[in-house]
């Protein structure tokens, strides 16, 4: 419940006496992930930190199966669910199912044996879990400190989520939340600022290992947002023989036609990969679209032509005989995420703030799904002070009548004062107990509010 529907004079007066009063939140960077607090999300989660691409591959939900996963997760009885997976983390966050059920679903879906996937998970409850979000939206918990292209796939993720229904006002709130929190550090700090992203390192890379772009052929394969940034910066960094190969052509010519280069179908991959000097694969398929079969093809056409080849696909879109031709020298993005380091330590005097700014968006985060939660029982509570005040006053009114309206008028101005003093303590505690559930309990019981009781 967002908010009382029915705010009485007794409600409102009580919600004024109380308005400067916050509950504190007793959760800093140092957090219990066993405490329990009033959201009762859950995640699962793995990512570079836990696990090799390879294990990343496997577990990572392409836009082909996401709608199929969320599904099964619906079915399962989760009222709540989304799935972000990007090329370094696939997370799941949930309300109404258990840790173990998500963990044995996201295994099922990726084909891996749940004893081999169970290493490489981390799981987080309530505050730590909306802790771990507020970090991945604000870019803290990047390969690349400060990147925002997660932004743009945290909305993904919910709009798939929200197609099947399943974005309550848990996740919801939860997600508008992290996105303030995100918006406070890219504006209030340095941390996101010249942020260079995975596709821009990948080109930086690539130009110190080829001696720089000028008069080499670069083919670009995939049309997404990591094939466009590449040719962005491909550009930038001064290249001009540029081929674009993509599964939909029509994609692969807008490409050629906002950068400058030439469009081919998949069907003529093999003829440029053949001509290619460098080479920046970003498709997003199950398989590697360059196999062993192609892999000896190419090599044997390029007759001992150097190649440096890109492998920013996950799964990746390379057979790993590539790398094992003395001619090829392939990076994939483990390599890449590597090399991140002296991009981090650049920006790294803005996390002390980004963290203290994370750290007081939680704590608002929290402190208001306090308020939601408590609400119905403030609710009760004020409603059933204003029975006892009602009824007492009719009692009184009846042996009072001698009495001027004014003075009147003081009696019943004493009956409200004198509830919403006996009220104000508990509904205060309501307010401010981040762990509140025993205490809302006790409240309904002690008032008999779950009878209606008086």
């Amino acid at each position: 419940m967002d908010a009382v529907s029915h705010r009485t004079e007794l409600m409102v007066e009580i919600e004024e006496e109380l308005s400067s009063i916050t509950g504190a939140c007793p959760f800093r960077r140092e957090r219990d992930n066993n405490l329990t607090t009033d959201t009762p999300i859950g995640l699962i989660g793995i990512s570079y930190h836990t696990a090799t691409l390879q294990i990343r591959s496997k577990v990572g939900v392409a836009a082909g199966r996401l709608e199929q996963l969320l599904q099964r997760f619906k079915q399962a009885g989760f009222s709540e669910c989304i799935i972000l997976s990007t090329c370094n983390r696939t997370e799941i966050y949930f309300v109404g199912g258990s840790h173990a059920e998500a963990e044995q679903l996201l295994a099922e879906g990726s084909g891996l044996k749940f004893d081999d996937l169970k290493p490489h998970l981390y799981d987080k409850s309530g505050a730590c879990a909306a802790h771990h979000l507020f970090g991945v939206a604000s870019g803290l918990d990047s390969a690349v400190l400060g990147e925002t292209e997660i932004l743009a796939q945290i909305k993904c993720a919910v709009a798939a989520a929200r197609q099947q229904n399943l974005v309550g006002r848990h996740l919801d709130f939860l997600v508008r939340c992290s996105q303030a929190a995100s918006r406070r550090v890219r504006t209030e700090t340095d941390l996101c600022r010249n942020v260079t992203s995975i596709g821009s390192l990948a080109v930086r890379d690539a130009s110190h290992s080829t001696g720089g772009y000028a008069g080499k052929t670069v083919v670009v394969i995939g049309a997404g947002k990591i094939a466009e940034r590449i040719a962005k910066d491909l550009v930038n960094s001064g290249a001009h023989i540029l081929l674009f190969v993509n599964r939909t052509f029509a994609n692969a010519e807008s490409l050629a036609s906002r950068y400058g280069g030439d469009a081919y179908p998949y069907s003529e991959m093999e003829s440029c990969l053949a001509q290619a000097d460098v080479v920046f694969t970003a498709a997003s398929s199950t398989q590697p679209i360059i196999d062993h079969e192609t892999v000896q093809r190419i090599s044997d056409e390029r007759e001992g032509r150097r190649l440096t080849l890109v492998d920013l696909g996950v799964p990746r879109n390379t057979h790993p005989s590539a790398a094992a031709l003395p001619d090829w020298d392939v990076l994939d993005m483990d390599a890449i995420l590597g090399k991140c380091g002296e991009n981090s330590a650049k920006r790294s005097a803005s996390v002390p703030r980004a963290l203290q700014i994370m750290d007081e968006e939680l704590d608002e985060y929290l402190t208001e799904c306090t308020r939601r939660a408590a609400s119905p029982t403030i609710e009760a509570l004020v409603k059933f002070g204003d029975s006892v005040k009602d009824e007492n006053l009719q009692w009184a009114n009846g042996r009072l009548s001698h009495l001027s309206e004014k003075d009147l008028k003081v009696v019943s101005d004493l009956a409200t004062r004198m509830v919403k003093g006996f009220l104000q303590t508990p509904i205060r505690e309501l307010r401010e107990e981040l762990t509140s559930e025993q205490y809302r309990d006790m409240v309904m019981k002690l008032f008999q509010l779950e009878s209606g009781g008086q």
